[in-house]
């Protein structure tokens, strides 16, 4: 662009008149775009700190906007990630960050300066980073080990992204209890549960396959050794009754033990019934329960008491004394 002076000063290119006419005229910035004179052009630069990456691995994208004037930009950068502009972010000594994790796939970030009151905007080149999927590790827990026989074990497997990867895979999780694949279960916040008993005792592998999804390599947990012990006697309570309390002599009276060991067990075994410090033959259980029938001789009061064997899986036990009373 070329600067015309008016006619009448176009000798004095020293004086006033020339200092006017050049501080009204318009200079080109090196974009091309005319800007105000005394304005100064700009040109902003992105670096990224790595061109690959993977799921939910930080990349830091540095804009900068140098000059040959000796005062510093003010103002801000705009960042587009993929199309979308960011928050602005102020600059600090000629220079702004964003720090951005992607998911796979190609993305395209780009900065742009908004210029100030002495520098004039500027826009850097689109930088590309290329995201591959993130590997995983796969661990796996049990709610008890050791374990008992016929005793339902919890077990966990847990899915993490392998650094620099971050973030929660999704997908699902092949338990394999002894060499046998059990059906596929969800991850749920990267966590996937199952449930196995164990018939024998011994050592019991137990591994979690991981599928992998868009953003995460499938992955194979180690072998986790669950032992599984000899069951453990459950506790039994056995509680007598009478079928009729008081009675008369030669009356017959049924007496009924009742074992007790919780929900869904069937004890087996014997109970032997005593009356008056006599223990009568023993008798045999069936559906937890176990009665005897006399008829007294005497009248009076007469000691009942009932005793559980026991038996495989089952403790022992004994009802309180009962007191028959017969007229």
């Amino acid at each position: 662009m070329s600067i015309t002076l008016p006619r009448s000063r176009r000798r004095a290119t020293g004086g006033p008149a020339f200092a006017a006419a050049a501080a009204a005229a318009l200079v080109l910035g090196l974009s091309g775009a005319a800007v105000a004179a005394g304005t100064h052009p700009s040109a902003t630069a992105l670096k990224a700190s790595r061109a690959t990456a993977v799921t939910g691995q930080s990349v830091t994208f540095t804009a900068s906007v140098p000059t040959s004037a000796a005062t510093a930009p003010t103002g801000s950068v705009t960042f587009t990630v993929d199309g979308v502009a960011q928050p602005v972010v102020a600059l600090t000594a000629g220079k702004a960050v964003l720090k951005r994790a992607f998911t796979v796939g190609n993305h395209s970030v780009q900065a742009a300066y908004g210029g100030d009151a002495t520098y004039a905007g500027s826009s850097s080149p689109a930088v590309a980073v290329a995201v591959g999927k993130a590997a995983t590790v796969a661990l796996v827990s049990s709610s008890a080990n050791p374990g008992e026989v016929g005793r339902a074990v919890k077990f966990q497997a847990k899915v993490n992204a392998a650094s620099p990867g971050k973030g929660v895979p999704t997908g699902t999780v092949t338990f394999t209890v002894d060499g046998v694949a059990q059906p596929a279960v969800a991850l749920v916040a990267g966590t996937a549960k199952t449930t196995a008993t164990f018939k024998t005792t011994g050592s019991h592998p137990v591994s979690a396959a991981y599928s992998g999804d868009a953003n995460y390599l499938a992955s194979t947990s180690a072998a986790y050794s669950e032992t599984v012990n000899p069951a453990a006697p459950v506790t039994t309570t056995t509680k007598l009754y009478s079928s009729l309390n008081p009675s008369t002599v030669g009356r017959t009276v049924t007496f009924l033990a009742k074992i007790q060991a919780g929900t869904g067990a069937n004890p087996t075994g014997t109970v032997t019934f005593t009356i008056d410090g006599v223990a009568k033959p023993a008798v045999a259980v069936a559906s937890s329960k176990a009665s005897y029938s006399t008829a007294f001789a005497t009248a009076g009061a007469h000691t009942v008491s009932a005793s559980y064997s026991g038996a495989a899986g089952y403790r022992p036990s004994t009802a309180p004394a009962l007191t028959q009373n017969v007229s």
